[in-house]
């Protein structure tokens, strides 16, 4: 695992304090049912970012981020609530949701940088597929002359921005 990946070490450290404020909430204040929803949100942020940095493709691992960003969204809405409610007080609830800002803050700008890394190289890759496929197309006029296919030419620079559409050959005639 790198240890470098400041999301994987920020977020494994907040679910840390997590726990540790759900067990406070649970001994001393005798909370539950709040206490157990920011316990299943504060430690998803972690689990979803450590899925993701494992992901199987960019679409994937974008999924993911976006998960745990929702996921810390919901965990700032019970940190209000425990602190409008007079359960944690307002140094632990300041310290805690300045982190969690943190987190989403970073999130943010993960699956906005990787959306964006996502959609140039796409786009690259469209051209060359548009540019092989017109080669193959080519190819296959050359070397298979029909009457029905005629010849074009198109200038260089057009090349790869066009896409011919490929004729396919079914029981004998060209379509």
């Amino acid at each position: 695992m790198k240890t470098d990946n400041v999301i994987l070490i920020k977020s494994k450290a907040y679910a840390l304090r997590i726990i540790k404020m759900y067990k406070y909430l649970c001994a001393e204040r005798k909370e539950f049912v709040i206490s157990k929803q920011i316990l299943r949100s504060g430690t998803s942020i972690g689990a979803n970012v450590r899925e993701g940095s494992r992901g199987q493709s960019k679409p994937d691992f974008i999924a993911k981020m976006s998960i745990a960003q929702k996921e810390a969204e919901e965990t700032c809405y019970w940190l209000e609530l425990l602190f409008e409610s007079g359960y944690i007080s307002k140094r632990i609830f300041e310290s805690m949701y300045e982190e969690n800002l943190e987190i989403i803050r970073i999130l943010s700008s993960i699956i906005i940088s990787t959306r964006q890394n996502l959609k140039t190289k796409s786009a690259t890759s469209k051209n060359q597929t548009y540019y092989s496929s017109f080669i193959l197309h080519h190819f296959y006029r050359t070397r298979f002359q029909t009457p029905s296919a005629p010849q074009s030419t198109f200038p260089a620079s057009l090349r790869p921005r066009i896409r011919v559409p490929r004729r396919r050959r079914c029981r004998g005639r060209w379509w």
